[in-house]
């Protein structure tokens, strides 16, 4: 019996010691199996059973190849199944493995390694295939002796007009060093677009604006390529050059400068150019199914830069510089952003990275001081991002918005840096980099699988399934039907819905009076796939988001009826929309006496420390001390028509008009508090 005992234990000793691992100290289960989604300090992680789990590296070392990709080895050697990771059996009913034999494994090993040699002996074969740069893309004071050589092993051709060099009628085969100077002297070719009647190559549709004539800065794109011996053509390198004076340079390293570059013909084409209308409008115009009184910034209106989709997307490059140095230079993929902004004259882009165009994904922190809220890391990986404009001042108010809500995760909003955009070498003005509200931010800020995210933006699916869209339409409609001031039904909502997040994303709005709001600007969020153990955004629930804030803090395009806008009552304009899909679920909430309540301390927090008044002051002083001046050239830029004033004169006036909306925007801040809970109380009690 004793040696029984002491045989047990020892076995339970043993089966303890083979069961822990580094994880066990942090109250985690060893993996299984070795297939890793995250890393931190501690070691490698995976998720077994919808939980976290430690991956014990040794284990890693056995011979078995699934064990990577999360799955045991076949006892058999069976095959039902082949593809890139090796051979696939199944045994009691599950996937595994087929380990490969020592001949086997040798053979694929040689193979590999004469693959690994034809793909080093072609990257290197495509690398001596590049024309040769002997400056790099960069910062350059004028010089009268700066010039630029091109080499490579064959004729290189290049241009200075963003145009392709491979197809583009304007490429020369380099033949004598290129000088290099300030091309602010010279006329401007596309800031030249503007609106013309009837005309394919209008930038917008009837909104008139007129090109300025004044000369805007200017930088050096060089295209060029390499034609080979046997007539192809190695990939198209592009390099922007900023040749300035030294005090415009130091203006032009004080914020991010991207240079985005594409042939122009992507651009201004009237058959394929995104930044026009084109043929095809002029041809609705004059069918049968146009309609005269239709407003020029419905997104349903037919034209080139009112078109989406993937054959809009051009191939072109972009680079961004900051402190004066280029930390980004890669071909990406661009189409136009937004809906109806789309007729504006300054439009916005969004930037995809894709494996055609060369990398898959973008490596780089777009937006600086962006991490993810639930393993604290930088994001330093994007698949897409975007680069928005239009409405300076209004953009100005919104970075100020979301300066005062960016403590507050449980509602999803954009992270964005400012930035000064130059598009084919010319400027364009001030702009945002910007994150794009797509299954892509959701996994890079809350760290669920995009391939796992439904998401509903304005009332369309955007991610997802038409079964996601119903649910949440369901879950809608339950609240519009059934009374929540009974506890069942409210914890069935709560079941279905993160309360928080709607509770921030309604009290953000009525706070600041957006003005274009509730049943737009917003969008919900949840995960459809299992939960992940410590993420508390993948329980599956639906999550509300919040974007442009431009008509709020006091500014709006209409008038508040004969008060300061800090003194609107944004609670009884609400009224007007309170039953309309899907804001009716809000309403249908705020009858239950914990839910208001709820509310009802979020409000308080809103005036007391997310937009607490002194705080929001400081901030619009930073932001007028440190974007003013670009505001103002971004302003003279887009002047339509022939300015009758010197830009000193246009800059003081100028001056004088953003600063009464910042002191608008600042007398907002300190005084709404006096105001907006009255409002509050005179609707809900």
């Amino acid at each position: 019996m004793k040696r029984f005992t002491i045989i047990s234990v020892i076995s339970i000793l043993v089966d303890m010691a083979q069961s822990a691992c580094w994880s066990s100290a942090l109250g985690y289960d060893c993996c299984e199996y070795c297939k890793v989604y995250y890393t931190d300090n501690d070691g490698k992680w995976g998720v077994e059973n919808k939980q976290w789990c430690g991956i014990d590296e040794s284990k890693c070392d056995s011979s078995c190849w699934a064990y990577q990709s999360g799955y045991p080895c076949c006892k058999g050697d069976t095959v039902v199944y082949v593809d890139d990771e090796g051979e696939w059996g199944v045994e009691n009913g599950h996937w595994c493995g087929i380990e490969k034999s020592s001949s086997n494994v040798d053979q694929e090993t040689q193979q590999n390694e004469k693959n690994d040699e034809e793909d080093d002996d072609k990257n290197e074969q495509q690398n001596n295939n590049l024309p040769k740069f002997s400056m790099e893309s960069g910062f350059y004071e004028e010089k009268d002796d700066l010039s630029l050589t091109l080499s490579g092993s064959g004729t290189v051709y290049y241009t200075l007009d963003s145009s392709d060099p491979t197809t583009s009628s304007t490429a020369k085969a380099y033949s004598d060093a290129i000088k290099m100077y300030d091309r602010s002297v010279e006329e401007n070719v596309y800031s030249k677009y503007q609106h013309e009647n009837n005309s394919p190559y209008s930038i917008t549709l009837q909104d008139p604006f007129t090109a300025s004539p004044v000369k805007f800065d200017k930088v050096t794109v060089v295209r060029a390529s390499i034609k080979l011996e046997d007539g192809s053509w190695s990939p198209v390198v592009t390099k922007t050059f900023i040749i300035m004076s030294p005090d415009k340079l130091k203006y032009y390293q004080e914020l991010p400068v991207v240079s985005l570059v594409t042939d122009p013909v992507n651009l201004f084409d009237k058959d394929k150019g995104i930044y026009v209308c084109g043929q095809q409008y002029l041809d609705w115009k004059n069918g049968p199914d146009y309609k005269p009184g239709k407003s020029e910034w419905d997104s349903d209106n037919v034209a080139n830069f009112y078109s989406k989709g993937k054959e809009w997307e051009k191939e072109g490059s972009v680079s961004i510089f900051r402190n004066g140095k280029e930390e980004l230079n890669q071909d990406i993929g661009i189409r136009l952003k937004g809906a109806s902004t789309r007729n504006h004259k300054t439009k916005s882009f969004n930037i995809y990275a894709r494996k055609k165009y060369g990398d898959s994904k973008i490596r780089y922190e777009i937006i600086e001081g962006n991490k993810n809220l639930v393993t604290g890391e930088s994001i330093d990986k994007y698949d897409s991002f975007g680069i928005r404009g239009v409405y300076w001042f209004d953009r100005m108010r919104d970075a100020i918005v979301q300066k005062g809500l960016e403590d507050s995760p449980v509602l999803a909003t954009y992270n964005s840096n400012r930035c000064i955009l130059f598009i084919d070498g010319e400027f364009w003005g001030l702009y945002d980099l910007v994150e794009r509200a797509s299954a892509d931010y959701i996994e890079e800020n809350y760290d669920i699988p995009k391939e796992n995210v439904a998401m509903i933006k304005n009332g369309e699916l955007e991610e997802g399934t038409d079964e996601d869209y119903q649910d949440f339409k369901d879950l809608v409609n339950y609240c519009a039907k059934n009374d929540l001031t009974n506890t069942d039904n409210y914890n069935y909502v709560a079941s279905k819905l993160d309360l928080e997040s709607i509770i921030y994303s309604y009290a953000t709005g009525l706070y600041l009076g957006i003005w274009d709001w509730p049943n737009r600007n917003y969008l919900v969020y949840r995960n459809k796939g299992d939960s992940i153990s410590g993420n508390p955004y993948s329980d599956g629930k639906w999550r509300y988001g919040s974007f442009d804030f431009d008509y709020s803090a006091g500014i709006t395009y209409d008038n508040f009826g004969g008060v300061e806008g800090y003194a609107h009552d944004s609670f009884k304009k609400f009224q007007s929309k309170k039953n309309e899909y899907p804001t009716n679920l809000f309403s249908a909430l705020m009858k239950n006496k914990t839910f208001y309540k709820q509310f009802a301390d979020v409000m308080k927090l809103m005036g007391e420390e997310i937009f607490e008044p002194t705080k929001m002051v400081k901030v619009v002083e930073e932001h007028k001390s440190k974007y003013l001046d670009y505001i103002i050239q971004t302003d003279w830029r887009w002047h339509s028509g022939k300015p009758d004033v010197t830009y000193d004169s246009f800059k003081t006036l100028q001056t004088t008009y953003f600063t009464d909306g910042w002191n608008v925007i600042s007398d907002f801040f300190k005084n709404r508090p006096k105001y907006v809970y009255k409002f509050m109380e005179n609707v809900y009690i």
